[in-house]
């Protein structure tokens, strides 16, 4: 039986979008060596569905502190520490959060000039580690394997300590470098199990120091 290649598959599925796809797996379109990919990839959607609504809700109430703190800036711009002190206690009591908060005065201090460079609130060496990563894609959706990540001259190496058919254990499966809330990096793919293999310009979300978003894949910190 053929191996599925998430890279020709997936971005198909995408423009498509889940009823469709859903629809057209109902209909018996896809050929069987496909489906458990495509089942999965519907899976995962399905998922990040059920997550909108909060983030939406915490959207709108962000915005609405950033319109605040965004005004008070705006009379402070000149005065640098003051206004650090004044963000600080504006934004705590309005998101009762300390890392959004921080996250919030660090990027409107930038946009104001008082700090300088990307956003981020985070060093490489915050995500040195032995991680769980789920999601990954070979002979079809692989078990959860583990990656050592290290760093050296700022720059992250992700290296498999449990890999699959298509990026094995010992091997490389990013590099890469934080810039703002993103990880820049250089992802280690194949075209399927013993295929040839190549690097990929891709970005990986920060969504704290214990976990990570790529695409499908997941990072979780052990």
């Amino acid at each position: 039986m053929p191996i599925p290649n998430p890279n020709d598959i997936l971005p198909k599925l995408e423009e498509l979008g889940v009823d469709e796809v859903r629809k057209r797996l109902a209909m018996g379109v896809y050929a069987e060596y496909k489906r458990k990919l495509i089942e999965e990839w519907i899976r995962r959607k399905e998922q990040e569905a059920s997550r909108v609504a909060p983030v939406v809700d915490e959207g709108v109430a962000d915005a609405k502190v950033a319109t605040r703190v965004d005004r008070v800036l705006q009379h402070l711009k000149n005065h640098p520490v003051m206004a650090g002190v004044i963000i600080v206690g504006v934004v705590l009591i309005a998101v009762g959060n300390l890392t959004d908060a921080l996250t919030k005065i660090e990027a409107f201090a930038r946009r104001h000039g008082i700090l300088a460079g990307p956003a981020s609130l985070y060093a490489a060496s915050d995500f040195v580690g032995t991680w769980s990563a789920t999601g990954y894609m070979c002979e079809g959706p692989e078990p959860p394997e583990v990656l050592i990540i290290t760093v050296s001259a700022g720059t992250l190496t992700a290296t498999k300590r449990s890999g699959d058919a298509c990026i094995s254990a010992g091997d490389i499966t990013w590099v890469g470098a934080i810039k703002g809330d993103r990880i820049s990096i250089k992802f280690h793919r194949s075209r399927g199990p013993g295929g040839q293999k190549y690097w990929s310009d891709e970005e990986i979300k920060i969504i704290n120091q214990d976990f990570l978003q790529h695409q499908f894949i997941e990072y979780r910190r052990k």
